[in-house]
């Protein structure tokens, strides 16, 4: 499975906790997961520093898992999610 998630640009992002192989290029994090049982969930956790937002409390994002192994469920391949600002 391929989880792809494009960050709010603006923001310097790192990955606080992740399956290993996750990475973040810019604001493109990106990663592969061999395999996930059904009912099963990765969570990812990622930190940025404001570098261009911070005037803006909220910011919108939407992350993205696919793959080549058919799904009967693909209402919950995506999420989305408004990322806060804490000082």
């Amino acid at each position: 499975m391929v989880v792809e998630d494009y960050l709010p640009g603006d923001l310097e992002w790192k990955i606080i906790s992740a399956p290993v192989g996750f990475t973040i290029t810019g604001n493109h994090l990106s990663g592969t997961i061999a395999s996930l049982a059904s009912g099963a969930y990765v969570e990812i956790t990622v930190e940025a520093e404001i570098t261009g937002h911070a005037d803006t409390p909220m910011l919108p994002n939407t992350a993205e898992a696919s793959s080549d192994t058919p799904d009967p469920d693909d209402s919950n391949n995506s999420d989305d999610a408004d990322i806060g600002q804490t000082p």
